[in-house]
């Protein structure tokens, strides 16, 4: 263990360091110790109860259930959460890298850190509560460690001056069936890189990076030796650390070396460009190595792209005002259920979502549907093409429906728990019309969902794909 920072202020620590250097962290350990303990022995007496959260603020909400009961009251700080909530398990669910999002915090009566009414620390004491996983609960304890480390930082002025920096990686401890179970996105091991710090205005702000760990579903995994690298480049020795122990061991970094999440992101693909060989933009391979011009622009557009689906958002968050959940764990599951319904009702039109969200065996059809709609809107056609070119993207968009999986975050409800949850038969046709198939063609997918090859000549026969590449559908 590295001797411990004891500075006087800010001003007299190093550049970067680890923030259990910190000569403090001992002391925030200890209170994430009782909280995590607390939260422990609350469950084992009442389980089941959920009116009376061991975070207790008047009037605000400290779950999704809670959100929706104020919200139907007219509260207007639940409305909005509502609406956040929405906005970022949609994110979650439909892109898995190249995404850049930034989440402004406040300040409660009590000073404590807030989004919208919510505490961080009711954020960390529902996940402790509500997650089933082991492995997951694990990283939950660490969660909470870092919020209230967050919480010191803030109120000592360390933000000011520093940024914490800490990956979040699939859990290399899970084979790749457990941590799809259990949320991840193991197709191209998508990471998060979380940037927390304070802004020109004084505001807390959290900004975060999906990032690919390797290309496709059939390359190999990049991220752990990238991750290393990272932090490596930082002058910190993550040498023969795993996912877990990375994400237990943020990083404080001056603003002047890593100013935004950007920087990090960048830093990352860097790093795996010298892991793997190739150049990276958030992850995924490119020709040439992108500029920090070109992370400002994949931002803008990212921050467009939320403000033009407003109107959707808008009314995934009334459809969950408008339910009755139970329990907060009834409550993420309706909003799993909504944005499950929204994503797959635009992947097919909007290219920007990995045609992979939803999984291998939907991504075939995705690729299919959006040929077919590309020709739609391409050329002058006669009425009958026309008519046979919607039926096909009918079809397809039917058996999308059928086929596909969405996740959010680890922990977060998919859509395989919603069918337990609402009664769905294991096995149970949800469309018999999803049984007629598409016409025998030809036509170029994007990306090979298997292998990442591009512009692919890909053929569908008998409901079944064979891509020029050699990968095919089950």
């Amino acid at each position: 263990m590295s001797q411990c920072l004891r500075a006087e202020n800010v001003g007299e620590l190093p550049d970067v360091f680890e923030v259990s250097r910190l000569n403090h962290d001992e002391v925030l350990r200890k209170q994430a110790d009782s909280l995590i303990g607390a939260v422990a022995l609350n469950q084992s007496v009442r389980v089941d109860k959920v009116d009376e959260p061991l975070v207790k603020q008047p009037d605000v909400s400290n779950n999704l259930a809670e959100s929706i009961g104020l919200a139907q009251e007219g509260d207007p700080k639940a409305i909005k959460l509502l609406k956040i909530n929405a906005r970022t398990d949609y994110i979650e669910r439909a892109f898995k890298s190249g995404f850049v999002m930034a989440v402004d915090l406040e300040r409660n009566e009590d000073g404590k850190l807030t989004q919208n009414g919510q505490t961080l620390e009711s954020v960390q004491v529902n996940s402790l509560r509500y997650l089933e996983n082991e492995r997951l609960k694990e990283r939950a304890k660490v969660e909470a460690l870092h919020t209230i480390r967050d919480q010191y930082y803030a109120d000592k002025g360390v933000f000011k001056k520093y940024a914490r920096v800490t990956l979040s990686l699939v859990d290399d401890q899970m084979s790749d069936e457990e941590a799809a179970k259990a949320g991840f996105f193991v197709n191209t091991r998508s990471l998060s890189i979380q940037l927390v710090t304070e802004d020109e205005k004084g505001d807390v702000v959290i900004q975060s990076a999906f990032v690919a760990g390797k290309q496709s579903a059939d390359a190999a995994p990049f991220d752990i030796r990238s991750a290393r690298e990272f932090a490596e480049r930082l002058g910190v020795d993550y040498e023969g650390l795993g996912s877990e122990e990375m994400h237990a061991r943020p990083i404080l970094v001056d603003k002047s070396i890593m100013p935004d999440v950007l920087v990090a992101a960048q830093l990352f693909d860097e790093s795996a460009s010298e892991i793997t060989g190739s150049y990276k933009f958030f992850g995924k391979n490119r020709n040439s190595p992108p500029t920090r011009a070109d992370y400002i622009q994949r931002y803008d557009e990212n921050k467009k792209m939320v403000d033009d689906m407003d109107h959707d958002i808008d009314i995934v968050a009334w459809e969950l005002m408008c339910s009755s959940p139970q329990s907060p764990l009834e409550a993420t599951t309706e909003l799993a259920r909504l944005n499950d319904k929204l994503l797959k009702d635009r992947i097919i039109t909007d290219e920007s979502i990995d045609a992979n969200v939803l999984g291998v065996e939907a991504a075939y059809r995705v690729n299919h549907a959006r040929d077919r709609y590309r020709e739609l809107q391409s050329m002058p056609i006669e009425m009958q093409q026309q008519n046979q070119i919607m039926r096909d993207i009918d079809m397809l968009q039917k058996e999308i429906n059928d086929l596909g999986s969405s996740s959010s975050c680890p922990g977060g409800a998919t859509n395989k728990k919603m069918d337990s949850i609402f009664g769905e038969l294991e096995g149970q046709d949800k469309n018999e019309d999803s049984k007629e198939t598409v016409e025998d063609c030809e036509f170029i997918s994007e990306e090979c969902p298997e292998c990442g090859d591009t512009k692919v000549k890909t053929t569908a026969k008998n409901g079944k794909y064979y891509g020029d590449c050699g990968c095919e559908s089950k």
